[in-house]
């Protein structure tokens, strides 16, 4: 992912939280299901099928995102805004709960309309939320996100165009001279600007 991302920090999570955040989403307009075919596809990533896609039922979808480990791949799908135009998510566990990862990537102008629908599905779930990224070029994907969310790393080389971390963590954060910040319930939030 070098073209825009949303990183999207939340903890707990289950399979009917799940349920609801895909239900809001497709509200939204970014569906699992592919408007033309009705497919909900998943991504493979393993060795010798990396990027392998597979059909799969909504069941199948919900089980895959309950229950994720850390270490584990976790679970790569595609939400679709219409049957040719397509945004690359995946879940995976942290250290303290799961990221949702968000592929703003070939969006072209459409960027900001799934960029809208996203911040409101994260303003939406705020309780549990632990932090979140978005930045619209993708220049900061190399930073440990996790370890900079979890408090392991509290310096940053970039900032993102909107980073949410936790107020105690955000008092610590190093690195160039910090954009505007907020206080947003239990997050401090930055801003590029």
């Amino acid at each position: 992912m070098n073209e825009g991302f949303l990183l999207w920090y939340r903890a707990p999570w289950s399979r009917r939280e799940a349920a609801v955040v895909l239900r809001r989403l497709a509200a939204l307009g970014l569906a699992a299901r592919n408007p033309l075919t009705g497919a909900i596809t998943v991504i493979a990533d393993e060795p010798g099928a990396w990027g392998e896609q597979r059909s799969v039922s909504e069941p199948e979808l919900l089980d895959g995102l309950d229950g994720l480990e850390a270490g584990s791949p976790g679970v790569a799908f595609q939400l679709w805004l219409d049957a040719a135009s397509d945004v690359f998510t995946a879940v995976r566990a942290t250290g303290n709960g799961i990221v949702v990862e968000f592929g703003l990537e070939g969006l072209g102008e459409r960027q900001e309309q799934v960029v809208r629908a996203l911040v409101r599905i994260v303003a939406t779930f705020r309780s549990g939320c632990q932090g979140f990224v978005l930045d619209r070029a993708g220049r900061t994907w190399d930073e440990d996100w996790d370890g900079v969310v979890e408090g392991a790393c509290p310096r940053l080389g970039d900032w993102p165009d909107i980073l949410g971390i936790g107020r105690e963590l955000a008092e610590h954060l190093l690195g160039p001279p910090a954009p505007s910040r907020f206080p947003d319930g239990a997050l401090t939030v930055f801003s590029r600007g």
